[in-house]
């Protein structure tokens, strides 16, 4: 008898290896994933998206790379950290621009950039506003990313203009400095 049990574990456990389920079973889709056309559908979502725009201020650029870039490069800031990054960046020396604290810089202020352009292009969507004021959330919006060109144009003069909700891999080209400090005049 307990040879046959063993014999029929060991058959059992062989049949089980050797099967498997369909391909269809594997395909699932997650019901609360965010997509395109379930995303900003509601005054709540872009309020949420809002939130999202402020939450940026949290760190990045705002906490400790508004201070290296600003006062850092002035005769305000002295530092002996032992990030060679920033050592290199407040003597102005530039190893390279595709990293550290220049390229966070510009990634940091180019997130802000797109949740504000998120906000305010799909703002127009909801039909209804109930519970908040849409103009004050574009006002928000527009103030912010008024202020992150600012950033940006008086760090690098020329920078590339996005008021739109970039697809991936979008490479928009530069613009000229009169042409930013109208836009951000034109945003505050």
């Amino acid at each position: 008898m307990n040879k046959f049990i063993k014999i029929f574990a060991g058959s059992f456990a062989a049949l089980l290896m050797t099967t498997s389920c369909s391909n269809d079973l594997l395909d699932l889709v997650n019901p609360n994933t965010l997509t395109s056309g379930s995303a900003y559908n509601q005054e709540e979502d872009i309020n949420t998206g809002l939130v999202g725009v402020y939450h940026l201020f949290n760190g990045g650029y705002y906490s400790l790379n508004l201070t290296l870039m600003f006062s850092g490069q002035s005769d305000l800031m002295l530092s002996y950290s032992p990030d060679n990054s920033i050592i290199d960046f407040i003597t102005f020396k530039y190893p390279n621009y595709s990293k550290g604290t220049n390229s966070n810089t510009w990634n940091d202020l180019y997130a802000h950039i797109a949740r504000c352009n998120q906000v305010i292009s799909y703002a127009d969507k909801v039909e209804t506003w109930e519970k908040y004021d849409k103009n004050q959330i574009l006002a928000q919006a527009r103030a912010i990313r008024a202020y992150a060109y600012y950033q940006l144009t008086m760090l690098y003069q020329k920078v590339p203009y996005v008021d739109y909700v970039a697809p991936p891999g979008d490479q928009p080209s530069e613009t000229s400095y009169d042409f930013l400090c109208e836009k951000i005049i034109a945003d505050a």
